[in-house]
């Protein structure tokens, strides 16, 4: 993945989350960190499946986080114990480098795998298979999965509620 941590802003974060119901086996996940932050927005798009892209909104002025929106689709989610070593965790709003976009584009797009699995509570969103990540906690509800090279690897959605639990079960995910 291109897409890389350039600093934690250390402020409290307020996210607003919603899992809508599209379909069986389809469900619709956005994450708006509260308020949104929305000048100059440019896209880190994921690619995968054949599922429309993950899309990381973010401020092309500062490299703030704003949004997460993507679709969890077609297959069931296992559940286990997630593998992730949490010896690391550091507490923050999350700034990218925004070179990816200095050729005015307004999307950076790549390809690649989203493995999704379910641990109690939370869901593990890992876009590889390392186990040597650093968390970052941007609020009770996510931690964003980041390698040694502090490229975004993943997030985890902790404290699902019952009303969350419940849409991917009548989409039959869980």
């Amino acid at each position: 993945m291109k897409l890389r941590l350039k600093k934690l802003v250390d402020k409290k974060a307020e996210l607003s989350r919603t899992f809508e119901y599209m379909g069986d086996l389809f469900v619709l996940v956005n994450l708006t960190i509260v308020p949104p932050v929305m000048l100059s927005p440019v896209h880190w798009r994921l690619q995968y499946d054949k599922n429309p892209p993950l899309d990381m909104k973010i401020n092309g002025d500062t490299g703030e986080l704003s949004e997460i929106t993507f679709f969890i689709a077609d297959k069931k989610i296992n559940s286990k114990k997630h593998a992730l070593k949490e010896n690391k965790i550091n507490h923050g709003i999350p700034i990218f480098y925004t070179d990816l976009w200095e050729n005015s584009a307004r999307y950076f797009d790549e390809k690649g795998e989203i493995n999704i699995l379910r641990d109690e509570d939370c869901l593990v969103f890992n876009f590889t298979d390392s186990q040597d990540s650093e968390l970052v906690y941007v609020n009770p509800k996510l931690k964003l999965i980041f390698n040694s090279d502090s490229f975004i690897d993943g997030f985890i959605l902790s404290n699902l509620t019952e009303q969350e639990l419940s849409v991917l079960r009548r989409a039959s995910l869980i």
